[in-house]
């Protein structure tokens, strides 16, 4: 099937029930990306998805003298965010972003528009422009436009029911992720998730289909499988203490400003003016969700022993 005889159908979907399941090419952050590149759902499989986002190729310059320029770099590149004011009224303010790595691409999206805009530059190339939209762009505009609030986090499943596993960097985050996805369990990230509440739930959101197990920059992973089809009720969190290969592996519930910390910690994209909106919604979170710490012996060999000890806590506790 192609790419525009998906788009027709995903639009007559949307239009009559407000969000729809079909074989989609890209699903990512519960989002179908419509792009004008090919962006191919690895696994082919039926995929659930609330909005459509377009990604298409423009002339992009952030040459504005009334853009704000904020250096952001990361992995070794020349980064800076732009912002500038386009619109503002009695009622809202709308604001123009543009993200620029230097010499690989530059995205661009305005405030409340479900477009985002890329242009490639000398260095860069499709798979360059994939991994920088899906790893960075996308969580800064769902953060940005407030249709998510985003942890780094490793995220699983169990029984139908996500749990956050979090941990200080080289902490054992995503080595334990792998652990439970290659037994089957739902993937939603090993890196970064969105969340939303409904219904007096705190919801977890997929990221994008690809898992990257080990530390290589610019790199999307390998395709995932069991990826989260649709939204799941965050049923826990837990950090991660390393702790000496031969230690006790002991989980202990966190209350008060303890699990607020350890909320806080694993919080992502705080820009300031969020900030107040982002303090209660944590609040939310330490109400709604419980918070754990365990402890984890540094032997891979002793891993099979935290991913049981989890699963077993999880269980009874849900």
């Amino acid at each position: 099937m192609k790419a525009v005889n998906i788009v027709c159908f995903l639009e007559i979907c949307l239009s009559w029930t407000g969000g729809c399941v079909i074989i989609a090419f890209m699903i990512a952050y519960d989002t179908y990306l419509n792009a004008d590149f090919e962006l191919e759902n690895p696994q082919h499989t039926y995929c659930h998805f609330s909005s459509i986002l377009n990604i298409r190729a423009a002339s992009i310059s952030a040459d504005d003298p009334g853009l704000y320029a904020s250096p952001m770099p990361m992995q070794g590149r020349d980064i800076t965010l732009y912002q500038g004011l386009i619109e503002k009224t009695d009622f809202k303010k709308r604001f123009e972003w543009i993200f620029e790595i230097r010499r690989i691409a530059t995205y661009r999206w305005s405030s409340g528009e479900q477009t985002i805009y890329y242009m490639l530059h000398e260095k860069g190339n499709r798979e360059l422009l994939t991994y920088w939209l899906l790893h960075t762009v996308l969580p800064l505009y769902f953060s940005i436009e407030k249709k998510f609030a985003l942890f780094h986090v490793g995220a699983v499943g169990i029984d139908n029911k996500a749990i956050f596993l979090s941990a200080a960097s080289f902490g054992g985050k995503s080595t334990l992720t792998d652990y439970f996805i290659r037994r089957g369990h739902l993937f939603f990230s090993d890196d970064r998730v969105g969340t939303y509440e409904e219904d007096g739930n705190i919801m977890a959101v997929a990221s994008y289909p690809y898992h990257r197990p080990y530390r290589k920059m610019e790199d999307l992973g390998f395709p995932v499988k069991s990826f989260a089809s649709e939204p799941r009720p965050l049923r826990g969190v837990y950090e991660l203490v390393r702790s000496d290969a031969d230690a006790k592996i002991e989980i202990a519930e966190l209350f008060g400003i303890e699990k607020f910390k350890a909320l806080r910690y694993s919080s992502e994209i705080n820009f300031s003016f969020l900030k107040e909106e982002r303090f209660a919604y944590l609040s939310r979170v330490a109400e709604l969700v419980p918070a754990y710490k365990i402890t984890v012996p540094w032997d891979t060999q002793r891993l099979h022993e935290v991913y049981e000890a989890i699963v077993e806590h999880n269980r009874k506790h849900s």
